[in-house]
């Protein structure tokens, strides 16, 4: 992890202590990974246990799950992407995740705004 990326954990995890703030860091360095595997063009399957890891860790409701999203149109729209097999319908893409995406990015700025 980047030192810059260490500090900022270090400040959600030792001082701010917001559960929100430490799932959207989480959610965040997921996704970049996901969007990592598109833009190299790693194969598909690399793709998808990746985007099956996010929608177990993230998206889906579970009462095993360490992290918790509000269950708002973003992450309702990505439910009805995954069958109850736990096959993703969506296709594997830079676009997948993008909404969500924005929307840790958004969550984070203002967690990043209270470190500086």
């Amino acid at each position: 992890m980047p030192t810059s990326a260490s500090y900022f954990y270090n400040f959600l995890v030792h001082e701010l202590k917001v559960e929100a703030s430490l799932t959207l860091f989480a959610l965040y360095a997921d996704l970049r990974r996901y969007l990592v595997l598109c833009s190299d063009g790693a194969p598909e399957n690399d793709r998808r246990e990746l985007a099956r890891n996010i929608y177990q860790d993230f998206i889906l409701e579970r009462k095993d799950s360490c992290f918790e999203l509000p269950r708002n149109a973003i992450v309702k729209d990505l439910e009805r992407g995954i069958t109850p097999r736990g096959e993703i319908c969506f296709e594997l893409n830079e676009a997948l995740f993008h909404d969500l995406y924005q929307f840790a990015i958004g969550g984070l700025e203002v967690f990043y705004d209270l470190f500086k």
